[in-house]
């Protein structure tokens, strides 16, 4: 499959999965007042389409602020040396708290580039070179794809149910890993998703085993779609910073922090062909 059709089926998945999820959300609720919560939420995403109050959500899902002017200042001969190769960024934010897989740079929406207080702070005390940060940023870039993609935050937004969902169920499964059969019990899940739909059709509750089943289903194929878009996505990512010149400083980077990447990978990055069609000036802007 090409990256777009992946692409398209995981977000076609995460968003049926965040739809099923809303509805039985809106089940619950009195029928007037679901129905003005449901369009609400539609106007909300349609504003966000069109780019009205993006930059405040970016905020709230990346848990991040603008840069102050001391940080600007840090990041501005990273900015400079971006400058150099056609990708102009306008508009920073740094992240208020850094999770262990927050990556240390990464682009969301049409206009934001939120980096780690890592970044800023190593940046600041020199211990990362200007053109290492340049390639961290350029990687995310790259993995974020070369142009600006209007609706990105609206589909963040709309699939925040099922990525609620995925991190519960994932902290309830490394809190209970240790008890016996738990991971057994995980990979037989199918066999549960069985058991609700014929259970569900032969008492004439044929929606709800429906629903479960399709949940059950979602687990397996969201997280196979994910890997393989992110395979991808890292092969898209590593070209464009090869492109722009910023190869070898990320492979220099990844070298010195002894990340597990394969030794392909890294011979990649420092011999990689450059080429000048690959090299589009990025803009992003403000509204």
């Amino acid at each position: 499959m090409t990256s777009s059709v992946l692409r398209g089926l995981n977000l076609v998945t995460s968003l049926a999965a965040s739809l099923v999820l809303s509805l039985m959300c809106l089940a619950l609720l009195p029928p007037a007042f679901a129905l003005l919560v449901a369009l609400v939420a539609a106007i909300a995403l349609v504003a966000l389409v069109l780019g009205v109050g993006e930059s405040p959500v970016v905020q709230v899902l990346s848990r991040s602020r603008p840069v102050t002017d001391a940080q600007q200042q840090v990041l501005r001969p990273v900015a400079a040396r971006l400058a150099e190769e056609g990708i102009t960024i306008s508009r920073w934010y740094v992240r208020r708290e850094t999770g262990k897989d927050a990556p240390p740079a990464a682009r969301i929406g049409r206009e934001a580039l939120v980096v780690t207080p890592w970044l800023v702070e190593t940046r600041h005390q020199e211990q990362l070179s200007v053109d290492e940060a340049a390639a961290l940023v350029a990687f995310a870039i790259g993995a974020a794809g070369r142009t600006r993609r209007r609706g990105e935050v609206a589909v963040l937004v709309a699939t925040t149910p099922w990525r609620m969902v995925r991190a519960v169920t994932h902290r309830i499964g490394a809190a209970l890993a240790w008890l016996p059969f738990v991971r057994l019990s995980w990979s037989l899940r199918w066999v549960l998703a069985v058991v609700c739909l014929v259970q569900s059709v032969v008492e004439g509750r044929a929606p709800a085993g429906v629903t479960a089943g399709v949940l059950i289903a979602l687990t397996y194929l969201l997280p196979a779609t994910t890997r393989a878009v992110s395979r991808r996505t890292e092969r898209s990512a590593d070209q464009f910073v090869v492109g722009v010149g910023l190869g070898p400083a990320l492979a220099g980077l990844i070298r010195r922090h002894r990340l597990p990447v394969t030794e392909a990978r890294l011979q990649g990055l420092e011999h990689g062909a450059q080429h000048p069609s690959s090299r589009p000036a990025l803009r992003l802007v403000t509204a």
